[in-house]
């Protein structure tokens, strides 16, 4: 007689899920081609998230009829407004991310908070291929990826004042490689820091002493956190280093843009 088939023990489980209303580090993007479980293959912008359990989810946007790009940068043309891609890129627009173009891998190494969103009733979502009727969006980030963490390659724009090239103004230690600009640290953490305070705004003199905590945080800006404080917390800097892709600054308060 043959034997019964065992079934699944009830205690182990598998990695990955259903993510909802948790905060997750946004590990990696890359546009392609996804395989749903049911077997149809449709292009998608492909997300590994990492949940704060260390515990690795990836999530598929499916892009409708834009066409990734070969390298998995990006897409050829631009996204319908209804796919779940384009809905999932708008609502870190929404969040203000800065400096978005066209390399999806800008968003490598956000920490924010990601919740389930209905979708509106849409002609067409199951041909292409999923069968889920929401889309995991985000609705707040934690922390922006420092610029050497993202796989993209980004830039800000640098200030070329008097303040910013200095011979009497400090170099920074340092990141990994020890060549790292202050400046340049200091725009990071600020865009960082405005990202995860409400409206995005906060006071120059608040601004400061934040700065100097993330940086008592990173063993390479450490030596430099009082330096670094001191541009925060310097007026004129602050508004010389106000652009469209930073933040907006009177001197007294500083706001995301």
């Amino acid at each position: 007689m043959a034997e019964a088939k065992r079934g699944a023990s009830l205690v182990e489980g598998t990695t990955g899920g259903f993510l909802d209303n948790v905060v997750v580090t946004l590990k990696s993007h890359r546009t392609g081609e996804y395989k749903y479980p049911g077997g149809m293959v449709v292009n998608a912008l492909i997300v590994e998230m990492v949940d704060e359990e260390g515990v690795e989810h990836v999530e598929a946007y499916s892009c409708g009829k834009a066409t990734p790009l070969e390298d998995g940068t990006g897409f050829e043309t631009a996204l319908d407004v209804k796919c779940k891609a384009k809905r999932y890129i708008d609502s870190l627009l929404a969040q203000k991310f800065p400096n978005v173009d066209t390399d999806v891998r800008i968003f490598n190494g956000t920490k924010a908070h990601v919740i389930r969103q209905a979708l509106p009733k849409m002609s067409g979502i199951d041909k292409e291929g999923d069968k889920d009727k929401t889309v995991l969006i985000v609705d707040k980030i934690i922390a922006l990826p420092s610029a050497k963490k993202a796989g993209a390659t980004t830039s800000r724009p640098t200030s070329t004042s008097a303040a910013a090239t200095s011979a009497s103004a400090p170099t920074a230690h340092a990141a990994a490689n020890g060549n790292a600009d202050l400046n340049q640290a200091a725009r990071d953490l600020i865009l960082t820091i405005l990202a995860t305070k409400p409206d995005n705004t906060v006071t120059r003199v608040k601004l400061s002493t934040d700065v100097m905590l993330a940086a008592t945080k990173d063993p390479a800006l450490k030596p430099n956190m009082m330096a670094l404080k001191k541009l925060a917390g310097d007026a004129a800097w602050l508004v010389e280093n106000s652009t469209p892709e930073t933040w907006v600054s009177d001197g007294e308060t500083v706001t995301l843009a």
